[in-house]
């Protein structure tokens, strides 16, 4: 079976009960690619997302769709403002975000990452 870490922060779950949703499907796994969120998350790890999140925040760990492009990326939100979101990597030095693409809308965001599979 595999393992999980939970992420730090607000509305963040057990791991363990992360685990049992992912069996049952209610989560989904995504890979880690790149270095824009080091050191929080590295290139090659595994994350459990929820698909459907209640509420995003400032701060949230969420996979987002770059608009106008099928390719999938972690970010952190860092602003809401009007409806729309603004992520950036955590390693802004090799982060393609929202600098780059622009806002985001909430149809954009896949799903917010709970927990780090280990």
């Amino acid at each position: 079976m595999t393992t999980t870490k939970p992420l730090t922060g607000p509305g963040l779950s057990f791991s363990w009960w992360e685990t049992l949703l992912w069996i049952f499907r209610r989560r989904q796994r995504f890979s880690v690619v790149g270095y824009s969120m080091q050191p929080t998350l590295s290139p090659g790890q595994q994350v459990l997302m929820d698909p459907t999140p209640p509420l995003i925040q400032e701060d949230d760990i969420v996979v987002c769709q770059v608009p106008d492009s099928n390719r999938l990326m972690v970010k952190r939100v860092v602003i809401i403002e009007d409806g729309r979101y603004f992520v950036q990597g955590d390693n802004r030095e090799q982060s393609t975000d929202s600098r780059q693409f622009g806002w985001l809308k909430r149809i954009d965001i896949i799903g917010q990452v709970v927990s780090i599979l280990i």
